[in-house]
């Protein structure tokens, strides 16, 4: 029998993890409806702009060549130039890319001193004469489909076409936030500008090493969390359409989920491994095996709906809450896969590993949160957004 402190302690984490179940009940069905809506056609004049398609490039030999070949190979009615700011590289970058210009006449180059992504984009603008300006990242190959829903696109990564007039008209990219995508999508929203989807699919270079995905995703998360201290008129903001009511405080959520959830989770994991395993000396064995890999799979999740249903274990309403949650999880996924790409084998793997995953995920939310609230050292405000590399 639990003494009432652990009884005080156990009702409060049932009650923490009841709120966040029904947040993401929410949110997930949010996500189904408007992933399973119809699709809309976006529809405009057949015009065909001249377009300027901008790469801002920092020490990318090893992709710089296949970026620019795919581009060269993709057909468009209209006039083009590719203009690529090769920023400070040293690994032959700039070798390359006088190589390419000499055999393609749309293509040209300057070259920078270490400006940054974001002034790097700047200064492909300032040299381009296209009335569409499209900004492509160096490690990207080509687009084929993405999603357009709730009218809250805000985030631009890696492949976007700005108005020229647009972009004048926010003062183009900034440089004080690591998300300048992010940054320049919310400046346009408050300017009254629309911004949506086609169907197109942009395909990049992922980082090679876990080491290289996990400093990727906090430098994502970071300049997330910057432009929301940025422009904190935006959150919970009607005016700013779905946007401000739906988009930005979804995000805003994650952050407060993983902060909450991680720790709350892995107690879960080790206590019940210190209760049932390591009080009786067990600290090895198949049975601890079999409990790491219901932890770590889907199967645990089925093996406790399947023992509660025959009354093996209580039912409570946070096993009602935990099952629709991985219902819903488990159909969302299904639904973005089938919209966006073929069912592989490798698909069917990462569901039903999904703990490991949604765990490395959280933890790109919690430790960009952790650095922001409590800064080891003060960046400059006026520039912080500067190259990384996520090899």
């Amino acid at each position: 029998m639990l003494n009432p402190h652990n009884q005080l302690k156990t009702k409060m984490i049932e009650l923490i993890l009841s709120l966040f179940f029904i947040a993401m009940i929410l949110l997930y069905t949010s996500w189904l409806i408007l992933v399973l809506m119809p699709r809309k056609e976006i529809r405009g004049e057949t015009t065909y702009p001249h377009l300027s398609v901008i790469l801002p490039a920092h020490n990318e030999s090893h992709i710089i060549r296949e970026t620019l070949n795919a581009l060269f190979r993709t057909e468009y009615p209209g006039s083009r130039e590719i203009i690529v700011v090769n920023d400070g590289s040293t690994d032959g970058t700039r070798e390359i890319l006088k190589e390419l210009a000499l055999k393609n006449k749309s293509l040209r180059y300057t070259n920078t001193n270490h400006l940054g992504k974001a002034n790097a984009l700047n200064e492909g603008v300032k040299n381009a004469k296209g009335e569409i300006i499209v900004s492509l990242d160096a490690d990207s190959k080509g687009w084929r489909y993405a999603l357009n829903r709730a009218n809250s696109t805000y985030i631009f990564p890696g492949f976007a076409a700005y108005r020229r007039e647009a972009l004048k008209a926010v003062g183009g990219f900034k440089e004080d936030t690591l998300a300048e995508d992010f940054d320049i999508g919310v400046r346009l929203r408050k300017k009254g500008y629309r911004l949506v989807m086609s169907n197109a699919v942009i395909y990049t270079k992922m980082p090679e090493t876990l080491r290289g995905l996990m400093r990727q995703r906090m430098r994502w998360g970071r300049g997330t969390l910057q432009v929301i201290k940025k422009h904190p008129d935006v959150p919970f903001n009607k005016s700013y359409g779905a946007t401000g009511i739906y988009g930005i405080p979804s995000q805003m959520y994650w952050f407060l989920h993983s902060f909450v959830v991680i720790p709350l989770t892995f107690y879960q994991v080790f206590e019940g491994y210190l209760r049932w395993f390591v009080n009786y000396n067990d600290y090895l064995s198949m049975n601890v095996a079999k409990y790491i890999f219901n932890w770590f799979s889907v199967y645990g999740m089925i093996d406790y709906t399947q023992k509660t249903l025959t009354g093996q274990y209580e039912f409570t309403h946070l096993f009602l809450l935990s099952l629709v949650v991985f219902l819903l999880g488990l159909l969302y996924s299904i639904a973005v896969i089938s919209r966006v790409s073929r069912m592989h084998l490798r698909y069917l793997f990462v569901i039903f590993f999904f703990f490991p995953y949604s765990v490395f995920t959280l933890a790109s939310y919690s430790f960009p949160l952790i650095i922001e609230l409590f800064p080891h050292r003060r960046e400059s405000s006026v520039r912080v957004n500067v190259w990384e590399k996520n090899r």
